[in-house]
């Protein structure tokens, strides 16, 4: 399993490969270390959104279901979390158009699939900055308030082979 978070902006800001292809998201989700890390020191006022199999908390926001969704306040919130996920979805199909690799099932070594995703999705946020005129940094940083001169120790790890986190 590949987990992939993105920007609204169409650049990925993590991949993991964590596990087989039928591996539970919530199981994947909880094998990626250097994504908790990074989300434990994420600013509060920032957050990334998940579907219905994970679990909702101050860092990982999730739509309402059920009964809850029918709530008026509810159904605004899951309409305004489903437009930012379309543009996550937005950004997935772009990979996976640009690199025609992922039309279909990888007969590759587990190595050999982390290196291919993780090579992709790099050509990838490459390719978006080169269209923003390498300008996608100054995106991200530009809501930055923290004016320290440290800026980049906020998300830079050294990941291990399986996950890589974007500065």
């Amino acid at each position: 399993t590949c987990r992939l978070y993105a920007m609204p902006i169409y650049v990925f800001l993590y991949v993991g490969v964590l596990g087989p292809g039928k591996t539970n998201d919530a199981r994947a989700f909880g094998q990626a270390t250097h994504l908790h890390r990074w989300l434990k020191e994420l600013d509060d006022k920032y957050f990334i959104i998940g579907d219905n199999a994970y679990v909702c908390n101050r860092k990982l926001v999730t739509p309402f279901s059920g009964a809850e969704a029918q709530k008026k306040e509810n159904d605004i919130y899951n309409f305004y979390l489903s437009e930012l996920r379309i543009r996550i979805e937005v950004t997935f199909g772009r990979l996976t158009s640009k690199w025609r690799i992922f039309k279909r099932n990888l007969q590759h070594t587990p190595e050999n699939c982390t290196l291919l995703i993780q090579c992709a999705c790099i050509l990838h946020n490459y390719i978006i900055n080169c269209d923003f005129g390498g300008h996608i940094s100054n995106i991200v940083e530009e809501d930055n308030t923290d004016n320290s001169e440290d800026d980049d120790d906020d998300i830079n790890f050294l990941p291990a082979m399986d996950e890589i986190i974007f500065p």
